[in-house]
């Protein structure tokens, strides 16, 4: 989850949602399923609604399972953007 100073269409998460404080009950990770769905960098209000609606599922779903699916997730991507990248500087 973001902090609840974190902006989004200039305004802080707080002032956009109430569901951001349930989404704080959980320690921040490196990764989370937001972010291996696409939802990562900058923040417009609506892509801020996606973002806690993921969080709030995963609060609800968490398992070992999903947090190993998430890692997996996130490893595929990274290598994913790496190659991307490796190919633009080639």
């Amino acid at each position: 989850p973001h902090s609840k100073d974190a902006l989004a269409a200039g305004e802080t998460f707080a002032e956009l949602t109430a569901r951001c404080a349930a989404s704080r009950r959980i320690k921040p990770g490196l990764t989370g399923c937001a972010q291996v769905k696409g939802y990562r960098g900058e923040l417009s209000a609506l892509e801020l609604n996606r973002r806690l609606a993921f969080d709030l599922a995963y609060i609800q779903q968490r398992s070992l399972c999903l947090d190993l699916a998430i890692m997996w997730r996130t490893i595929l991507i990274v290598m994913h953007d790496c190659v991307d990248y490796d190919r633009a500087i080639a």
